[in-house]
């Protein structure tokens, strides 16, 4: 069993959290702890899942809460930053989460989208690219 390890980070005007590890019911009330402030504060958040090796169900459930998926137009801004091909990219492409999340290749490329989003009035500007860098 990998032990989830988690860096907390500011770039620009979003909380950037970095996870390695396990994203598993042993350690996703961590993951919980790390993004409270932010989600609550209405900070965006960008969650990068590049070194995370295993997501189970309740894992799963944790990022969909993090993304606010099923909160209102108003609630914190996501961007999730995965691996095209990783297990968390295979996930949320089996579960259909792939066209509902924010995700993105690169942590840079997620900042630029949700500065764009943040601009636009609506904070709809399309759907991000997860293209490969």
């Amino acid at each position: 069993m990998s032990e989830l390890t988690i860096d907390i980070g500011s770039e620009g005007p979003a909380r950037v959290v970095r996870l390695r590890g396990e994203l598993d019911l042993a350690s996703h009330g961590e993951l919980a702890s790390a993004v409270a402030e932010p989600v609550d504060g209405g900070r965006p958040v960008v969650l990068d899942l590049t070194r995370c090796s295993f997501i189970d169900s309740t894992g799963l459930r944790e990022v969909v809460q993090v993304a606010g998926l099923g909160e209102d137009e108003q609630s914190a801004t996501a961007a999730i930053v995965i691996t095209p091909g990783s297990l968390p990219s295979d996930l949320f492409a089996l579960t259909g989460l792939d066209s509902h999340l924010k995700l993105f290749s690169t942590v840079e490329d997620a900042l630029a989208w949700l500065e764009t989003d943040r601009a636009e009035p609506n904070g709809k500007s399309g759907r991000p690219s997860t293209s490969a860098p």
